[in-house]
């Protein structure tokens, strides 16, 4: 094969090569914008760790509830970074 022949082949795979690395530039950047992106509420939403009793602290429970003695479970939230510690949940 000639020189002159190689000529278009060569700006071939350059153009194909350039134009993949456009496509997964423009993939990378717009997966990167929607993972940013907050869902709206449900990303906002929180979520209870557990259910204590008010009454006895050492009465815990995965799911809302009673405790044994007929008092609501108070549900505990994890602390956000920075957020000062109450003692209250919710």
């Amino acid at each position: 094969m000639r020189s002159e022949a190689r000529h278009p082949v060569w700006w071939g795979l350059v153009l194909g090569m350039g134009l993949c690395l456009l496509a997964f530039a423009v993939l990378y950047w717009s997966g990167f914008r929607f993972m940013r992106h907050e869902a709206g509420p449900a990303a906002t939403e929180r979520k209870p760790l557990c259910y204590v009793s008010p009454s006895d602290t050492g009465f815990i429970r995965l799911a809302p509830g009673k405790d044994d003695k007929g008092q609501e479970m108070v549900p505990v939230y994890p602390l956000q970074p920075g957020a000062a510690a109450s003692g209250q949940g919710g």
